[in-house]
């Protein structure tokens, strides 16, 4: 089932690994963990999108976050 995340599908991976790659040419930030994360991913060949604002942006859109219950 689509959602708001997945309506747009993520690039192809070769075109993620270029962005992500150039992104550091450009901009660095505490976020950068996530764009290497990102940049490791498309180069497996995944496809791959960082969430603009991150988890503090998903929150403040109200959305929910999903959760389970650990095990004792």
């Amino acid at each position: 089932m689509p959602t708001q995340v997945t309506a747009v599908p993520a690039a192809p991976p070769s075109v993620a690994e270029a962005h992500f790659a150039a992104e550091f040419t450009f901009e660095t930030d505490c976020w950068d963990g996530a764009a290497r994360g990102a940049l490791r991913l498309a180069k497996l060949g995944r496809p791959v999108k960082i969430m603009a604002g991150g988890i503090t942006g998903w929150i403040d859109e109200d959305f929910e976050l999903a959760t389970s219950a650990s095990s004792a």
